[in-house]
């Protein structure tokens, strides 16, 4: 549900992301905000490849590298995590949590 509601916003964000140029620090910064939102929208989405890719891309803006690190690290440190406890999702289906209380 949320994928199919939050594609739009990574589609508006990629297209803005690809068609915005320059080598100026207001262009720099647009295609950085782009690509900050393209991967936490990945992210919430457990498309921790995806979120990957951007961050990796993020990174190679020259604007505040620091938080691209910050964001690759808390992607990799949530996938060991998962598969520390053998579950695919961040998410709980509080649907399905219902059975049980």
């Amino acid at each position: 549900e949320y994928a199919k509601r939050i594609s739009p916003a990574i589609e508006f964000w990629d297209n803005m992301y690809k068609t915005v140029r320059g080598n100026d620090e207001k262009t720099d910064y647009i295609r950085w905000a782009c690509l900050h939102n393209i991967v936490q929208a990945y992210y919430w989405m457990d498309d921790f490849d995806m979120a990957r890719e951007y961050a990796f891309k993020m990174s190679e803006v020259p604007i505040n590298s620091s938080q691209s690190r910050r964001l690759l690290n808390m992607i990799e440190d949530t996938v060991l995590r998962l598969n520390r406890v053998g579950v695919k999702s961040q998410h709980i289906d509080l649907r399905r949590l219902n059975k049980f209380v």
